[in-house]
């Protein structure tokens, strides 16, 4: 239970969830601590989702890091069909 600690340890910056699929892990962390930032990792394979559930970023590896940038920037624009778009083109990169 990660709860307590953000609360006593407030410089936190967030936490990595690292579940398959981090779907409901994220939802009970946003209602347990809403102030503690959730990251996901395993490259973004389930970032839709994930964001769509309170994520609020991605810790990827170092590959493809302009393909990451595009992705963040239609999803914090709002373009939710390039967004789609983008991480559809991703999946089989991340599957191998």
């Amino acid at each position: 239970d990660v709860a307590p600690l953000a609360d006593e340890f407030p410089a936190r910056p967030a936490i990595k969830v690292e579940s398959t699929p981090p779907g409901r892990v994220l939802e009970t962390l946003r209602t347990a601590a809403p102030c503690l930032d959730a990251l996901v990792g395993l490259a973004g394979l389930h970032l839709p989702d994930a964001l769509e559930r309170g994520a609020t970023g991605l810790q990827p590896g170092c590959s493809v890091v302009e393909l990451y940038v595009d992705l963040w920037q239609a999803w914090t624009d709002g373009r939710r069909d390039e967004f789609d778009d983008l991480h559809r083109r991703l999946l089989p990169y991340l599957s191998v």
